[in-house]
């Protein structure tokens, strides 16, 4: 079916009529012509935009050697399918593996350290708070120890009075005075060992240490055992630190390792492969390529009043003779700018393939809906007469 062009004309019906003469005459009778005719009605027509090109991968991933190594392993050859997470080569470095093993002796002895230097605060922890109940056992022997003073001071003035009254000898009273005098002394040195005992769990040596005393007795045993056993807590922290960092090390040394397993990222296809298996590849160095099947491009060039017309995210269908198939497809972009040498535009249709089908390279047409359909008037292509170029006659039963 063919749409009448603007410049065709529509020509009425064509009807014989007799003609009269002076001298009557008998004609023989017009000859009938069969004719065929059509009805004609209005159809809509979808404004799309058709041009054809090729498919192309929508991504290709590069996969690169991670570590200096030697290619163990590559059990995939090209065009071959990969699914995501698939292994595509393994390296060998045993430097690596090493560094694995010394990390992992690393971790041992820090985790050793650190239970050493817990077992260390511990046992300081026991000793301080030991040493905090000797403390207040020796208070209690000098409050006790002047009370027997008191008591003997008291006997004493007994003593002085008997003697006055000529009661008791002299020599008695002297060996009571000096007992008194050997207590005094006694208790004195006690007090001055109570002092050097609590050197380090004063209230002062807190706050000389920047921390404000508590006024509660739990909160203020807890702050001095701290402030007793502050070097211990130092060595503990270091011991800490230094398993975090051997672990870190192991943490490092493990992804290295794991880094000598290449996976592939996406299913797809082997591409290239650059590399063979026992070659040394260097950090960085490209050993293969995959393409992703899951999603493809429909490269089509458009001319430039049509691509005016067209926006990112028209509906498209993409027809594949090679698959004789069609495919849905979505206008995914526009080249910004036409090309130097034919000013087409190009224009990428993005399209799904999850059988995995479609080859990178193939023929496609693509229609792309660029509006809403147009009502016309179509009649068919043998009952257009005298064609030229867009101009034709048809003709119209009255």
């Amino acid at each position: 079916m063919n749409r009448i062009g603007r410049a065709a004309p529509l020509v009425a019906v064509l009807a014989i009529f007799p003609c009269s003469c002076r001298v009557q005459t008998s004609s023989p009778p017009p000859e009938t012509m069969s004719v065929k005719a059509t009805v004609v009605k209005a159809t809509y027509i979808p404004d799309e935009v058709s041009s054809f090109g090729s498919l192309s991968f929508s991504m290709k991933i590069d996969i690169s050697a991670t570590q200096d190594a030697v290619l163990g392993e590559m059990p995939y050859r090209e065009a071959d399918r990969v699914h995501a997470g698939a292994v595509v080569a393994r390296l060998r470095n045993p430097q690596i593996g090493l560094s694995v093993g010394k990390a992992e002796n690393g971790v041992k002895h820090a985790e050793a350290s650190m239970a050493l230097a817990e077992a260390r605060l511990y046992e300081g922890r026991l000793a301080v708070e030991s040493r905090l109940l000797d403390i207040e056992k020796n208070r209690l022997e000098i409050e006790q120890a002047k009370r027997e003073l008191a008591e003997s001071e008291r006997k004493q003035a007994d003593q002085d009075t008997l003697f006055l009254a000529g009661g008791v000898p002299e020599e008695t009273i002297r060996a009571g005075r000096f007992s008194i005098d050997s207590r005094k002394e006694s208790i004195t040195l006690m007090e001055k060992e109570q002092e050097i005992r609590l050197i380090g769990l004063r209230d002062e040596d807190l706050l000389g240490r920047g921390v404000a005393v508590p006024r509660e007795s739990s909160e203020r045993l807890h702050a001095i055992v701290n402030l007793a056993t502050s070097t211990l807590l130092a060595e503990k922290s270091a011991a800490e630190s230094n398993r975090d960092a051997a672990k870190k090390e192991l943490e490092s040394a493990r992804v290295a390792l794991n880094e000598l397993v290449l996976i592939s990222p996406v299913d797809g296809v082997i591409a290239a492969r650059y590399m063979e298996v026992g070659e040394r590849v260097k950090r960085d160095e490209k050993i293969m390529t995959i393409m992703d099947i899951g999603s493809l491009y429909a490269v089509v060039p458009i001319r430039e009043l049509d691509a005016v017309r067209l926006v990112a995210g028209m509906a498209a269908t993409v027809h594949v003779d090679a698959a004789a198939a069609s495919f849905a497809g979505i206008l995914d972009s526009v080249s910004p700018m036409a090309d130097s040498q034919s000013g087409a535009f190009t224009v990428r249709v993005s399209l799904q393939d999850p059988k995995g089908i479609l080859k990178p390279g193939m023929f496609a047409r693509v229609s792309i809906l660029a509006g809403a359909p147009r009502r016309a008037i179509t009649v068919p292509e043998g009952a257009v007469v005298d064609r030229a170029g867009d101009s034709g006659f048809v003709f119209v039963l009255a």
